[in-house]
C-alpha cells in the first residue's frame, strides 16, 4: 500500500467519523441524521480496523507504529482499540533555525506520513521531508492535496522524496510568512515552475520591489502575461511532441524554432518583469514570480547562471564559491564512452571536469538535475564539495549530445559521484538518471564504463551504493562484494552498503545481462577469450583457482545449469575437457551443500578435489566465516596454509576477524575468539575492514571496552581515526562509554580530538560529558581548548552537558566576565531551553550559577522560556527550599511578573507548584498581600485557576484561601472552567472539603445551617446538588479513561460521606501518601534535562501522576506502574547512552511501587531502591 493510497484512506475515514452540526436542523430530522452519523462512525472504525491489519500483516513494527502515529495526529486515535503508548515525535534537529516559522504540530502528524513513505523509498531523510512540508504548508489536509497532485501522471518510486526536493530560503532574508501564503494558493506548490523559484525569493523580491514609476499598468501587465504564456504553450507543445521518423533537416528546423522562442521567451519575461516591478508579491502569478526570476538570472555569469538556473539558492551559491577545486585524473580516470561504441547514438558518458567554472558549478547542481539530494544545499551537499574539492573524487556524466564535440550545454541523463579507496578501486555512490530516460541505455553505459575502467586504468574492483538512484538495476545483486571504503570522505553516502559493478578478474559478471547487442558480444568475446584461457593448459582443472572462481559464481547465482548462457560459453570452451569440467562442477555443488549444511570437515575435504576454498554459502559466509564462528582452531590453521581469502565479507559485512570478535569474543564471552582474532591479524587480516555498520574491528573492541585488544590492533596498524556509519570514532565510543582506560590508550596514541560527531555534530568533549566519565572529562578540557559557544544539532553547548559536573562547570566559567557568562548562558538549544533549563536537575549549581550573575542579568535569564513557555521559575516549582532561595534573589518589584508569566498552556509558576503546599505557601508569603488575590485568580487556557487544580486536596485548598480575605475566598471558589465546574463544585467530593470551604466563608454567606445540629445533613444535600450539576467527570490520561462515580453513601455511624471513584478501592484514604508519591516523581532526576514531566515522552509517568491526583485506588497505581516498567525497558533498547541513567532510575521508581502491596511499602520501597535520590521531605516514618 503505497503513500496516496494511505491517505486517500484515511481521508474517507475522517470524512465517516465526523459528526453533522444538527443544531441548525429541525426537531424530526435530527434522529435521522444522528443515526446515520452512528452509521458512518462504525464504518469509519470497521474500515480503520481493515486498513491496521493490512499495515500489520507487514510484521514490521516501524510500520504498525508510524502508521498508529499518523492516525492518532489525524485525529482518529478514538477509533483505534489498542492501548499502545505511542511517543511524540521530537522537534526536528534543524527547528530553531526556523524560529516563528516551525509548527511542530503540523510537523508531528506529517512525520508518521513521511516515515511510512520512507519504508517503501528507502531515499532522503523522513525528518527533512516532514520538516520542509511542515514549513510551506498550512496543515495536513494542503500536504495530502500536494502529495496527491505530485503522485498524477508520475511513475517515479519516490514520490515524496521527489515531491520534497524544493529548497526554502533562509528565514531571515526573506518576507517568508508572505511566500508561506502564495505557496499555499490553489496548486501554486504542485506548479514545478513555482518550487523552482523559492530558493531565489530573496533575489525576486529585490527585483519586484525595485519601482520607479508612480502607478502599475495592470491592462499592460496582463497583456504581457498572456503574450507570455503564449509562447511558452507553443515551446512547451513543440519540445513535447516527437517527430516521426525525422529528417536530419527536420532536427534541425525543430532545434532552431525551439530556439527562437526561447529566446522570446527570455525577452518577453525581462519586459513583464519591467512592467510588474512593485506588484504586491501575493497578487503575482506564478507567471510573473518566473519573469522577475528570469531577470534575476539575466543579470549573472555563465557559472553563476547554472547555479541560479538549478535552483541553489544565495546562501549555498557563496559556498560553492569558496570551495578550493581539485581534480586528479589517475586516482578517478578521465574517460570519455561513446554512444556510437554501444549502439546507442547522440549519447556518450565522460568525467566531468570540475576545473573549469561551468563544469564545476554543473557538478553543484547534479543533484537537481536528476531529481536526487546531491547537490549544494541539499542532504548530499557534502558528496557534492567532495566531488568538487577532493583529488580521490568526481563525477561521471552521461550526456544527450553529440558524442565527437561534448559540451557541458548538452542535457544530462545520468550522473553518479565516485570516490577511491587506498587501493585505487572506485565506487560509484549512486547513479541517478533524470526521468522519461531509457534505463536499460543507462545500464549498460555505466557497466560499460565500469568494465573499460578494469581493462583499460588497472583498477581491480567497482562498486556501488546501494541505497539509492537506480544502481540497483545497474549492478550485480546476487553476489556479495567487499566494501570499499574511500579515502578522505566522512559524511552522508548512500554506499553504507554496496554491490558489484566489475571485477577485472571475473569479466563474464553481466554476460546475458544487459541489452545493447554491441556491449553483449563485447562481453560475450571477451569472457569467451577469458574462458579459452583457463583450458589453454594442460594442468589439472581442479588445481586452476580462477576456473574454480568462475564455477563458484556460476553456483551462487544459480546460473549452473544447461539453459545457462555462462554456463554454455564455459561449456564451450571447454572442448575436450568438458567431462572434466562437469565433474569439477559437480565437487563444488557438494562444497557449497556442505557449507550451507555447516557440514565443515566434509567441505575441507573437497578442497583436494577442486573446490573453491573461497566459495560462499546462501548466507555471502566462506568455511572461514564458519570456522571462525564454531571455533575449530585446527581447521582453521589448516585453511590459512591454503592461502584462504581471510577478508571475505558475508551478507552482513563481516570478515572473519569481525565474526571472532562481534560474535565469539563479545556476544558468547568466549575467550576462543581473542585467540582466534590475533592470529587471522598475524596472518594479514585487514585490521581495517568495515562492517555493514561500518564498525572496523578497532571501534568493535573499544565499544566493548577491551583495553587488551585495542592496544593489540593498535599495535597492527588498524586506523585510530576512521570514522564508522554513526559517524564515530573509536575516540567518540570510549568517551561515549566512559572507558577511561581504553580512551587514556588513544589518547596516548594521539587520536584526533578535534572530530565532530557528523550525525548530531557533537564534539568530542560533548561526547565525554554525555559518558560521566570524570577522568576523560578532565583529560579533555587539560588538553585542548573548550569552545562553550559551539553548538551540536540541537544547539547545545557544552555548558548544557555540563550541569551535572559541577566542578568542571565552574572550572570553565571562572574565567569569565558577568557579560560573557550570561551570554554563554543564553543560548538556546533547539527546543530553547538555555544552560538553566538543563541546570534545574542540579539545585546547588543552578543558585551558584544565579549568585554570580548581577542582578539584572540574572533577572533577564530567568524571563527566559524555551519552546513550551516554560520560565526557569516554573521548573523548579516542585522545589520549595529551592525556588525560595530563588525568589529571594530577585528584587520584590520583579517577582510578581515572573510568578505571573505563563507557559504556552497559560500555566503560571503558581499552577506548576499547585501540587505542593509548601511551595504555595512560600509563594503567597514572599508576595504583598494586597497582590495576592490577582495572582491565584490567574487562568490558564482551560480557565482554571490555582485553586481549581489544588481543589481536591484539603491541605493545598485550605491552606492557599488562608492567605485571601473572606470575600476573596468565596469569588475564588465560584470561578468557573471552561468545563464549567467551580472550584468548590470540584472540591465537593467529601465532606471535610466542602466543611473546610464553608468555615472559611464570612458567617452571613455560609449555607443556612451550617455548623448547627444538622450540619452533617446539611452539606450532604449540597453534595448531592453538585453531583445533579456535575454529573459524571471523565479524567482521561493517556490512552486510559477512568470515569469517576461520586455517588453518596451512608456508612455504619450514619453520617453521610462520598465514595471513592468506582475505580478506587480502601488501599490507603491517607491523603499525604498521594501527595508524598507524587512529589517524588516530580524529581528531576527521573526525566531528562529541560524536559517536563507531562511531556508525553514520558507517559507512563504522567498517566501515575494523573492516577495519583485523582486518589486511585493502589491497584490501579501498580498496573500503570507495571506498564511503565516494561515500556521503559523497552525505550532502553533502542535509546543513547546518555539517557540510561534516567531510565533506569525510572525502571526503579516503577518497580518499586509494582512490588508494593500499599502506600506505605510503596514509599518503603522507593526509599530502599533509590536511596540517592535527593528529595526535601521525610517520605518514610
Amino acid at each position: 500500500m503505497n503513500v496516496i493510497q494511505i491517505i486517500n484512506n484515511i481521508e474517507q475515514i475522517r470524512q465517516w467519523s465526523q459528526k453533522t452540526d444538527t443544531s441548525r436542523l429541525p426537531e424530526n430530522a435530527r434522529d435521522k441524521i444522528k443515526e446515520r452519523d452512528k452509521v458512518n462512525h462504525a464504518k469509519a472504525k470497521d474500515s480503520l480496523i481493515k486498513l491496521l491489519n493490512v499495515i500489520t500483516t507487514s510484521h514490521d513494527a516501524d510500520k504498525i507504529m508510524y502508521f498508529k502515529k499518523l492516525v492518532v495526529g489525524y485525529g482518529l486515535g478514538d477509533l483505534l482499540s489498542s492501548n499502545d503508548i505511542l511517543p511524540a515525535s521530537e522537534m526536528h534537529p534543524n527547528s530553531g533555525r526556523w524560529g516563528i516559522h516551525y509548527n511542530h504540530s503540523l510537523y508531528q502528524k506529517i512525520l508518521p506520513l513521511c516515515q511510512l513513505a520512507y519504508l517503501e523509498e528507502k531515499n532522503g531523510i523522513a525528518e527533512d521531508h516532514a520538516l520542509k512540508l511542515s514549513l510551506i504548508f498550512n496543515d495536513e489536509k494542503s500536504v495530502n492535496e500536494y502529495l496527491k497532485a505530485i503522485s498524477v501522471g508520475t511513475k517515479s518510486r519516490y514520490l515524496v522524496h521527489d515531491a520534497c526536493l524544493f529548497d526554502l530560503p533562509a528565514p531571515e532574508e526573506c518576507n517568508f510568512e508572505q511566500w508561506k501564503k502564495i505557496a499555499n494558493k490553489k496548486s501554486y506548490m504542485a506548479n514545478p515552475r513555482f518550487r523552482e523559484l523559492l530558493p531565489h525569493i530573496p533575489a525576486i523580491e529585490a527585483i519586484a520591489q525595485r519601482q520607479e514609476r508612480k502607478s502599475l499598468n495592470i491592462q499592460a501587465i496582463t497583456a504581457k502575461e498572456k503574450e507570455l504564456q503564449s509562447v511558452n504553450q507553443k515551446y512547451s507543445k513543440i519540445e513535447q511532441t516527437p517527430i516521426i521518423n525525422p529528417t536530419e533537416a527536420d532536427k534541425l528546423n525543430r532545434k532552431q524554432e525551439l530556439m527562437q522562442l526561447s529566446q522570446e521567451k527570455s525577452r518577453l519575461s525581462i519586459e513583464l518583469a519591467e512592467l510588474s516591478k512593485g506588484l504586491p508579491l501575493q497578487d503575482a502569478s506564478v507567471t510573473i514570480l518566473q519573469a522577475f526570476y528570469e531577470a534575476y538570472k539575466a543579470d549573472n555569469n555563465a557559472a553563476h547562471k547554472i547555479l541560479i538556473d538549478h535552483g541553489i539558492s544565495t546562501q549555498n551559491i557563496e559556498l560553492f564559491y569558496s570551495l578550493k577545486r581539485h581534480n586528479d585524473d589517475q586516482a578517478i580516470p578521465a574517460i570519455l564512452i561513446k554512444g556510437s561504441d554501444l549502439g546507442y547514438p547522440n549519447c556518450y558518458l565522460t568525467k566531468l571536469d570540475t576545473q573549469s567554472d561551468a563544469g564545476a558549478a554543473l557538478a553543484a547542481c547534479l543533484g537537481k538535475i536528476t531529481d536526487c539530494c546531491q547537490y549544494l544545499g541539499g542532504a548530499g551537499t557534502d558528496c557534492a564539495k567532495h566531488g568538487i574539492e577532493s583529488p580521490n573524487s568526481g563525477f561521471y556524466v552521461m550526456f544527450q549530445g553529440d558524442e565527437n564535440y561534448p559540451n557541458l550545454t548538452d542535457r544530462i541523463i545520468a550522473q553518479s559521484w565516485v570516490w577511491c579507496d587506498r587501493d585505487g578501486n572506485l565506487c560509484l555512490d549512486s547513479i541517478e538518471a533524470v526521468s522519461q530516460v531509457h534505463l536499460s541505455q543507462v545500464s549498460d553505459f555505466y557497466r560499460y564504463l565500469s568494465i573499460t575502467l578494469c581493462e583499460n586504468h588497472g583498477i581491480r574492483q567497482i562498486n556501488t551504493g546501494a541505497q539509492s538512484g537506480i544502481t540497483t538495476q545497474i549492478a550485480l545483486q546476487d553476489y556479495p562484494t567487499i566494501k570499499l571504503n574511500a579515502i578522505d570522505y566522512i559524511g552522508y553516502s548512500d554506499s553504507i552498503s554496496q554491490l558489484l559493478i566489475a571485477d577485472a578478474s571475473m569479466p563474464y559478471i553481466f554476460l546475458g545481462r544487459v541489452d545493447s547487442g554491441t556491449l553483449q558480444h563485447k562481453i560475450t568475446t571477451k569472457t569467451h577469450e577469458y574462458f579459452k584461457g583457463l583450458f589453454s593448459s594442460n594442468t589439472d582443472l581442479k588445481s586452476n583457482v580462477e576456473l574454480q572462481k568462475a564455477i563458484s559464481y556460476l553456483i551462487f547465482s544459480t546460473q549452473d545449469q544447461e539453459s545457462s548462457p555462462l554456463y554454455q560459453l564455459l561449456v564451450d570452451a571447454a572442448g575436450n575437457r568438458t567431462e572434466e569440467l562437469i565433474q569439477l562442477i559437480q565437487i563444488n555443488r557438494k562444497y557449497v551443500d556442505h557449507l550451507n549444511n555447516n557440514e565443515l570437515n566434509l567441505a575441507f575435504a573437497l578442497l583436494d578435489q577442486g573446490a573453491y576454498i573461497n566459495s560462499i554459502n546462501t548466507h555471502g559466509q566462506s568455511l572461514l566465516h564458519a570456522t571462525v564462528l564454531s571455533a575449530n582452531h585446527k581447521l582453521l590453521e589448516q585453511l590459512t596454509e591454503r592461502n584462504i581469502n581471510l577478508d571475505i565479507q558475508d551478507t552482513y559485512g563481516n570478515s572473519a576477524l569481525i565474526n571472532a570478535l562481534e560474535s565469539l569474543l563479545y556476544t558468547q564471552k568466549s575467550e576462543e575468539g581473542r585467540a582466534i582474532a590475533r592470529y587471522l591479524v598475524e596472518k594479514g587480516a585487514n585490521v581495517d575492514m568495515k562492517d555493514d555498520y561500518e564498525f572496523t574491528p578497532l571501534i568493535i573492541a573499544v565499544r566493548n571496552n577491551d583495553l587488551d585488544m585495542t592496544r593489540y590492533l593498535i599495535d597492527k596498524g588498524a586506523g585510530i581515526d576512521i570514522y564508522d556509519g554513526y559517524m564515530r570514532t573509536a575516540m567518540f565510543w570510549a568517551a561515549n562509554g566512559g572507558y577511561w582506560e581504553v580512551f587514556s590508550e588513544l589518547a596516548s596514541k594521539n587520536c584526533r580530538t578535534d572530530v565532530v560527531n557528523y550525525i548530531n555534530e557533537d564534539n568530542l568533549l560533548m561526547t565525554a560529558l554525555r559518558g560521566q566519565n570524570r577522568d576523560i572529562i578532565r583529560h579533555l578540557i587539560n588538553t585542548m581548548p573548550v569552545n562553550i559557544h559551539y553548538q551540536n544539532k540541537r544547539g547545545e553547548t557544552v555548558l548544557h552537558l555540563m550541569v551535572h559536573h559541577s566542578e568542571f562547570f565552574n572550572m570553565i566559567i571562572a574565567s569569565l566576565s558577568a557579560d560573557q557568562l550570561f551570554k554563554a548562558l543564553s543560548v538556546r538549544n533547539v527546543d530553547g531551553n538555555t544552560v538553566l533549563h538543563y541546570a534545574v536537575s542540579n539545585p546547588k549549581l543552578l543558585q551558584t550559577i544565579l549568585q554570580r550573575l548581577p542582578t539584572d542579568k540574572r533577572v533577564e535569564l530567568l524571563f527566559l522560556a524555551n519552546s513550551d513557555g516554560d520560565t526557569l521559575l516554573m521548573l523548579i516549582a516542585i522545589n520549595t527550599y529551592f525556588l525560595e532561595d530563588t525568589l529571594e534573589l530577585i528584587p520584590e518589584s520583579q517577582r510578581i511578573e515572573l510568578i505571573s508569566a505563563t507557559d504556552n498552556q497559560g500555566n503560571t509558576v503558581l499552577h506548576r507548584a499547585s501540587h505542593n503546599p509548601d511551595t504555595l505557601r512560600t509563594i503567597l508569603e514572599l508576595i504583598p498581600e494586597t497582590q495576592r488575590f490577582a495572582l491565584v485568580n490567574l487562568c490558564n487556557k482551560n480557565n482554571e485557576t490555582v485553586l481549581h487544580l489544588v481543589a481536591a486536596n484539603y491541605g493545598s485548598l485550605k491552606g492557599t484561601l488562608e492567605f485571601l480575605t473572606e470575600q476573596q475566598r468565596v469569588d475564588a471558589v465560584n470561578r468557573i472552567n471552561n468545563k464549567g465546574l467551580s472550584v468548590l463544585s470540584i472540591a465537593s467530593t467529601n465532606l471535610q472539603i466542602l466543611k473546610a470551604i464553608y468555615e472559611l466563608y464570612p458567617e452571613n454567606q455560609r449555607p443556612e445551617g451550617f455548623g448547627g445540629p444538622n450540619e452533617e445533613q446539611v452539606l450532604s444535600e449540597i453534595l448531592n446538588a453538585f453531583k445533579q450539576q456535575r454529573q459524571v467527570d471523565y479524567y482521561s490520561y493517556g490512552d486510559e479513561s477512568f470515569e469517576l462515580n461520586f455517588d453518596v453513601a451512608v456508612n455504619e455511624n450514619n453520617t453521610t460521606e462520598a465514595n471513592e471513584p468506582a475505580t478506587s478501592s480502601t488501599d490507603s484514604s491517607n491523603d499525604e501518601l498521594y501527595e508524598k508519591l507524587s512529589i517524588i516523581l516530580d524529581n528531576p532526576e527521573f526525566i531528562e534535562p529541560g524536559v517536563k514531566l507531562k511531556s508525553s515522552l514520558y507517559p507512563n509517568l504522567s498517566k501515575l501522576k494523573n492516577a495519583l491526583n485523582h486518589k486511585e485506588a493502589f491497584n490501579v497505581i501498580q498496573e500503570i506502574a507495571a506498564k511503565g516498567v516494561a515500556k521503559n525497558k523497552k525505550v532502553k533498547e533502542t535509546a543513547s547512552p546518555e539517557r540510561y541513567s534516567y531510565i533506569d532510575k525510572r525502571i526503579s521508581l516503577l518497580t518499586a511501587i509494582m512490588e508494593a502491596h500499599n502506600f506505605e511499602q510503596a514509599l518503603e520501597n522507593i526509599k530502599e531502591k533509590l536511596p540517592d535520590i535527593d528529595i526535601p521531605y521525610n517520605f518514610v516514618s
